[in-house]
Protein backbone atom coordinates (compact mmCIF):
# COMPACT_ATOMS: atom_id res chain seq x y z
CA UNK A 1 0.00 0.00 0.00
CA UNK A 2 0.95 3.93 0.46
CA UNK A 3 2.53 5.66 2.72
CA UNK A 4 0.11 5.95 5.42
CA UNK A 5 -2.55 3.38 3.97
CA UNK A 6 -3.10 -0.05 5.66
CA UNK A 7 -2.89 -2.67 4.02
CA UNK A 8 -3.90 -6.08 5.56
CA UNK A 9 -5.11 -9.75 5.43
CA UNK A 10 -6.21 -9.33 9.02
CA UNK A 11 -5.00 -12.47 10.22
CA UNK A 12 -6.00 -14.13 13.50
CA UNK A 13 -4.58 -17.03 14.97
CA UNK A 14 -7.16 -18.03 17.72
CA UNK A 15 -6.25 -21.29 19.57
CA UNK A 16 -3.01 -21.66 18.37
CA UNK A 17 0.59 -23.21 19.48
CA UNK A 18 4.20 -22.94 18.61
CA UNK A 19 6.12 -24.83 20.61
CA UNK A 20 9.86 -26.72 20.29
CA UNK A 21 10.60 -23.83 17.17
CA UNK A 22 14.47 -23.17 16.80
CA UNK A 23 14.22 -19.62 16.65
CA UNK A 24 11.10 -17.84 17.57
CA UNK A 25 7.70 -18.74 18.20
CA UNK A 26 5.59 -16.75 16.48
CA UNK A 27 7.74 -14.11 14.30
CA UNK A 28 5.79 -10.68 12.61
CA UNK A 29 8.87 -8.86 12.44
CA UNK A 30 8.85 -6.79 9.13
CA UNK A 31 4.89 -7.81 8.76
CA UNK A 32 2.93 -4.53 7.63
CA UNK A 33 -1.04 -6.23 8.32
CA UNK A 34 -2.85 -6.44 11.17
CA UNK A 35 -2.53 -9.59 13.04
CA UNK A 36 -4.69 -10.30 16.28
CA UNK A 37 -3.34 -13.61 18.35
CA UNK A 38 -5.93 -15.16 20.92
CA UNK A 39 -6.24 -18.11 23.19
CA UNK A 40 -2.80 -19.47 22.07
CA UNK A 41 0.58 -20.70 23.58
CA UNK A 42 4.04 -20.23 22.49
CA UNK A 43 7.07 -21.97 25.10
CA UNK A 44 10.10 -24.09 24.45
CA UNK A 45 11.14 -21.90 21.40
CA UNK A 46 14.91 -20.51 21.10
CA UNK A 47 16.70 -24.30 21.46
CA UNK A 48 17.08 -26.98 18.91
CA UNK A 49 14.54 -28.90 19.43
CA UNK A 50 14.71 -31.93 21.80
CA UNK A 51 17.91 -30.19 23.18
CA UNK A 52 18.74 -27.50 25.36
CA UNK A 53 21.34 -26.27 22.59
CA UNK A 54 20.61 -22.39 21.52
CA UNK A 55 18.90 -22.16 18.28
CA UNK A 56 17.79 -18.84 17.63
CA UNK A 57 16.05 -15.38 19.76
CA UNK A 58 13.81 -17.87 20.91
CA UNK A 59 11.10 -15.16 21.44
CA UNK A 60 7.39 -16.41 22.31
CA UNK A 61 5.78 -13.59 20.53
CA UNK A 62 7.79 -10.84 18.41
CA UNK A 63 5.36 -8.90 16.68
CA UNK A 64 7.90 -6.67 15.95
CA UNK A 65 8.14 -3.21 13.25
CA UNK A 66 6.52 -3.11 10.20
CA UNK A 67 8.18 -1.73 6.82
CA UNK A 68 8.64 2.38 7.36
CA UNK A 69 6.90 4.66 7.85
CA UNK A 70 6.15 4.06 11.30
CA UNK A 71 2.36 4.41 12.32
CA UNK A 72 0.64 4.67 15.46
CA UNK A 73 -2.14 2.49 14.29
CA UNK A 74 -2.91 -0.90 16.24
CA UNK A 75 -1.48 -3.17 13.66
CA UNK A 76 -0.72 -6.15 16.72
CA UNK A 77 -3.18 -7.36 19.11
CA UNK A 78 -2.40 -9.96 21.24
CA UNK A 79 -4.81 -11.10 24.33
CA UNK A 80 -5.70 -14.54 26.06
CA UNK A 81 -2.53 -15.71 25.18
CA UNK A 82 0.22 -17.80 27.31
CA UNK A 83 4.07 -17.50 26.93
CA UNK A 84 6.67 -20.14 28.92
CA UNK A 85 10.09 -21.52 28.59
CA UNK A 86 11.23 -19.45 25.91
CA UNK A 87 14.97 -18.84 25.30
CA UNK A 88 14.30 -14.83 24.79
CA UNK A 89 11.36 -12.38 26.05
CA UNK A 90 7.64 -14.06 26.23
CA UNK A 91 6.35 -10.86 24.59
CA UNK A 92 8.31 -8.33 22.64
CA UNK A 93 7.21 -6.06 19.70
CA UNK A 94 10.08 -3.91 19.34
CA UNK A 95 11.08 -3.12 16.09
CA UNK A 96 14.56 -3.04 13.85
CA UNK A 97 14.69 0.79 14.21
CA UNK A 98 12.34 3.77 15.21
CA UNK A 99 11.09 3.96 11.57
CA UNK A 100 8.90 0.45 11.93
CA UNK A 101 7.30 1.08 15.08
CA UNK A 102 3.52 0.15 15.16
CA UNK A 103 0.60 0.27 17.62
CA UNK A 104 0.52 -3.07 19.93
CA UNK A 105 -2.13 -3.95 22.49
CA UNK A 106 -1.45 -6.55 24.83
CA UNK A 107 -4.61 -7.99 27.28
CA UNK A 108 -4.37 -10.55 29.79
CA UNK A 109 -1.33 -11.94 28.95
CA UNK A 110 0.57 -14.70 30.67
CA UNK A 111 4.60 -14.56 30.91
CA UNK A 112 5.87 -17.52 32.84
CA UNK A 113 9.49 -18.84 33.19
CA UNK A 114 11.06 -17.07 29.78
CA UNK A 115 14.29 -15.36 29.18
CA UNK A 116 15.96 -18.59 29.90
CA UNK A 117 18.90 -16.90 28.01
CA UNK A 118 18.21 -13.05 27.54
CA UNK A 119 15.31 -10.76 27.65
CA UNK A 120 12.30 -10.85 29.77
CA UNK A 121 8.51 -11.31 30.44
CA UNK A 122 6.93 -8.75 28.50
CA UNK A 123 9.47 -5.51 26.63
CA UNK A 124 8.33 -2.95 24.57
CA UNK A 125 12.00 -1.46 24.13
CA UNK A 126 12.81 1.76 23.63
CA UNK A 127 11.77 2.75 20.09
CA UNK A 128 8.26 4.17 21.63
CA UNK A 129 6.01 1.29 20.10
CA UNK A 130 2.48 3.54 21.01
CA UNK A 131 1.69 0.35 23.16
CA UNK A 132 -1.06 -1.03 25.95
CA UNK A 133 -0.67 -3.44 28.37
CA UNK A 134 -3.92 -4.09 30.61
CA UNK A 135 -4.17 -7.03 32.70
CA UNK A 136 -0.96 -9.02 32.26
CA UNK A 137 0.79 -11.25 34.44
CA UNK A 138 4.15 -11.62 34.29
CA UNK A 139 5.80 -14.20 36.81
CA UNK A 140 9.28 -16.05 37.18
CA UNK A 141 11.05 -15.08 33.86
CA UNK A 142 14.32 -15.79 35.47
CA UNK A 143 14.79 -12.90 37.69
CA UNK A 144 13.99 -10.02 34.95
CA UNK A 145 11.49 -7.40 35.29
CA UNK A 146 9.41 -6.49 31.98
CA UNK A 147 11.44 -3.90 30.00
CA UNK A 148 9.12 -1.04 30.18
CA UNK A 149 11.50 1.66 29.01
CA UNK A 150 9.46 3.23 26.00
CA UNK A 151 7.54 6.66 26.66
CA UNK A 152 4.77 5.82 25.41
CA UNK A 153 3.03 3.07 26.72
CA UNK A 154 -0.38 2.66 28.66
CA UNK A 155 -0.59 0.41 31.49
CA UNK A 156 -3.45 -0.93 33.12
CA UNK A 157 -4.00 -3.40 36.31
CA UNK A 158 -0.53 -5.40 35.42
CA UNK A 159 1.09 -8.14 37.61
CA UNK A 160 3.57 -5.20 37.57
CA UNK A 161 1.72 -2.57 38.29
CA UNK A 162 0.22 -3.46 41.46
CA UNK A 163 1.25 -3.41 44.89
CA UNK A 164 1.15 -7.26 44.87
CA UNK A 165 3.72 -10.36 45.63
CA UNK A 166 3.25 -13.60 43.59
CA UNK A 167 4.78 -16.92 44.38
CA UNK A 168 3.98 -20.79 42.94
CA UNK A 169 1.47 -20.88 45.65
CA UNK A 170 -0.61 -18.21 43.80
CA UNK A 171 -1.20 -21.18 40.78
CA UNK A 172 -2.74 -24.36 40.76
CA UNK A 173 -0.01 -25.67 39.17
CA UNK A 174 3.50 -24.18 37.52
Amino acid sequence: GSHGTITSTNIIFRGCRSWSNSDDGWDLRQADGVYTIENSWSFWNGFIPGTTTSGGDGVGYKLGGKTAPATSNILRTIKNSIAFGNKGSGFDPEPDEAGNTLGVVMYNDTAYDNARDWGDGFSVGAYNNPTTLKNNLDYNNHGHAPDLRSSNVVRDHNSFDLPISISDLDFLNV
